[in-house]
């Protein structure tokens, strides 16, 4: 694990050079819905229906893209921390590419994926937990690589350099989560924009 997250980190620091095209977000977290049945739902706190599927889990997630080339496609590295379904500590680490969508004004649409790796307080000492999540259990750690973490996200300019920012995400088994938050531009400066073959020149 500890090789994983130093992958992350040599690509981040890759990335980082010269903040060309790059922002920051900040989102709070914890509206999730739970589509599957656990062994010990009826365990799970902070639940807003009787099936426990509705689920506060707070928290927050904070990300940074920074852009390949042109202004649709970056690398997001993203990181959340929140209190679990069991009021236990949880987070996740996940290096993805994000998409941009649509664009038009102030409002724009993008998709990120990519895998991720998500930690928590074990839950082995449950009383009749069955793992149905797979989980790796390391002393009283459990993880899990996920293969596919993704988030739909909206923005809507505010500022020249802060966006308002919701998202609609997958960052845990099982779960639909809820986010909302600001997202800063560092640099607007598009890398590698390509040129207009097309358009007219001024001299």
């Amino acid at each position: 694990m500890n090789k994983f997250f130093k992958i992350l980190f040599f690509i981040f620091l890759i990335n980082f050079k010269a903040l060309s095209q790059s922002n920051f977000s900040l989102k709070l977290s914890g509206f999730n819905y739970c589509f599957t049945k656990y062994s010990i739902q009826n365990n799970f706190q902070n639940g807003l229906n009787q099936k426990q599927s509705l689920i506060i889990e707070p928290g927050f997630i904070i990300s940074y893209d920074n852009f390949i080339t042109g202004d649709y496609f970056s690398f997001r590295l993203k990181q959340g921390l929140f209190i679990d379904k069991l009021n236990m500590k949880s987070g996740f680490t996940s290096l993805g590419l994000r998409r941009k969508l649509f664009s038009n004004f102030e409002h724009s649409l993008n998709f990120a994926i990519g895998p991720s790796i998500i930690y928590r307080d074990s839950w082995n000492k449950i009383s009749g937990y069955n793992n149905e999540d797979d989980y790796n259990v390391n002393g009283y750690i459990e993880y899990k690589f996920m293969i596919i973490n993704a988030e739909i996200e909206y923005n809507y300019s505010i500022s020249p350099k802060s966006d308002i920012s919701l998202s609609i995400n997958y960052n845990q088994p099982y779960t639909i989560g809820f986010s909302a938050g600001l997202r800063y531009w560092f640099n607007k400066k598009v890398r590698n924009k390509k040129k207009c073959i097309s358009c007219p020149s001024f001299h």
